[in-house]
Parts: structure tokens; sequence; C-alpha cells
């Protein structure tokens, strides 16, 4: 990967990532692969997601960009308390509003207690 000023890394050089949560490291699957065009998120992550985040106006942080990961347990247990929100699986798009609707039951609560409280 070329050296610039938005992908300032290579992914042997940022392999292994921790956690965001727990801390547990998440390597990339093909570190030989020295000649990578590929963002550093499109690289394939071993147990987890490696993803660019931006922060945008409103945040003290506004501007910044950042990369993070997330191992697949902790992005499972977000997922189950409402924390992380689950959009759609873009292989398998068939089953997307079934599993929106099983995987975000405690997000639909806690919009509906919002609602609710907002009402009375």
């Amino acid at each position: 990967m070329k050296n610039n000023r938005h992908h300032p890394y290579s992914p042997e050089q940022v392999s292994p990532l921790n956690c965001i949560c727990c801390g547990k490291e998440i390597e990339i699957l093909y570190p030989n692969e020295k000649d990578s065009f590929l963002k550093l998120s499109s690289e394939m992550w071993n147990g987890g997601i490696v993803q660019e985040i931006s922060a945008g106006f409103g945040s003290d942080k506004d501007g910044d960009v950042y990369l993070i990961a997330i191992c697949d347990n902790c992005l499972s247990i977000k997922r189950n308390e409402g924390s992380a929100i689950y959009l759609y699986d873009y292989m398998n798009s068939r089953y997307d509003e079934e599993n929106r609707k099983k995987y975000n039951v405690n997000l639909h609560r806690r919009m509906k207690l919002k609602r609710i409280l907002k009402n009375v």
C-alpha cells in the first residue's frame, strides 16, 4: 500500500489491531500481500471488523478519521444490547428484514420507550 495522507499505514504495520471493547487482537488474514491497493478496512481480518470512522459536525473530533476494530464476539454483544444497529447483510439480502427484526429487538424496545415517554 502506497503511503499517502489518507492511508499512511500498510496492513502489516497495523496488524494486529485490538478490539475497541475487549482488547482482543484481530489479525489480518494475508499479511504477505504488500502491494495491496485496498483500504485497510477492505482487507480480510480474522475474527472481527476493521473500519474507518470519521467524526462529523457536532463532535469534538470533527474532521478526525480513525481506524478501529471490534471483534465478532463484542459486536454480537453490542448488537444484542441495541448499541450496534444491524442494517443488512450485503452478501445475502434475502434475510435482511428477518434479521433486522431479530437482531434489533432491544433497539426497537428503546425507541418505543422513548416515544412513550415523550408523549407522557
